[in-house]
């Protein structure tokens, strides 16, 4: 798998999700145009929108997962004694954003 374009994304007013540098789109989210009333196309972008936002994000969630799993691989001796579970949820969230298979 090639790798993600780093640094900072944004999502625009119109559900494109940019990079600040350099400068380029990256994807669009679109969203189904339903007819119907003004308040199921409203919902509709506002869902969009909501996506835009989480893509947009994505780069700082997966820096802020891999530190907090190095938090807890240093604090704890073994993924056993780490009582709570997040260790492996972080794995595999970063395994799945990476396009792996979690270990």
């Amino acid at each position: 798998m090639s790798e993600y374009t780093p640094g900072q994304w944004e999502a625009s007013a119109n559900y494109v999700i940019v990079s600040a540098k350099p400068h380029k789109t990256l994807c669009e989210v679109k969203y189904p145009y339903p007819c119907g009333t003004t308040r199921q196309r409203f919902e509709a972008a506002l869902g969009a929108r909501a996506n835009a936002q989480l893509i947009a994000a994505a780069p700082d969630l997966l820096a802020a997962a891999e530190e907090a799993l190095s938090f807890i691989e240093d604090y704890f001796e073994s993924v056993e004694d780490e009582p709570s579970g997040a260790g492996n949820a972080l794995r595999a969230a970063i395994a799945k954003a990476r396009g792996k298979e979690a270990e």
